[in-house]
């Protein structure tokens, strides 16, 4: 069994133009993929919460998926929120499709 680590990973340029990028188009999911896939490629579990929220976004009201994801996606909120909140040394209130400004430690 995988063991959770105590802090998130930190990647440096990589991750600011990856983060950039998905600030210049704000409406466009494709940067956040492309980020989550970094992420999840570095072993930074914030790339299957980007995943999570970006699909919960995308689903139509009713859709019989929703119920699934919005398990999985509290889930990783209850595994990890509170790391995340210590090394962003504030309260999360919510991401926008895996998104907070301030929260990634690059």
């Amino acid at each position: 069994m995988a063991r959770t680590p105590t802090r998130f990973p930190t990647h440096g340029p990589d991750l600011r133009a990856l983060l950039a990028a998905c600030q210049r188009e704000p409406d466009d999911d494709t940067p956040r993929l492309v980020l989550a896939d970094w992420l999840e490629e570095h072993d930074d579990p914030r790339g299957e919460l980007m995943r999570l929220q970006v699909r919960l976004a995308a689903l139509p009201a009713g859709d019989p998926e929703y119920d699934t994801l919005f398990e999985q996606h509290q889930k990783w909120m209850r595994k990890h929120l509170r790391r995340w909140q210590r090394e962003a040394d504030q309260k999360i209130q919510r991401s926008a499709r895996g998104l907070e400004g301030s929260v990634f430690c690059v």
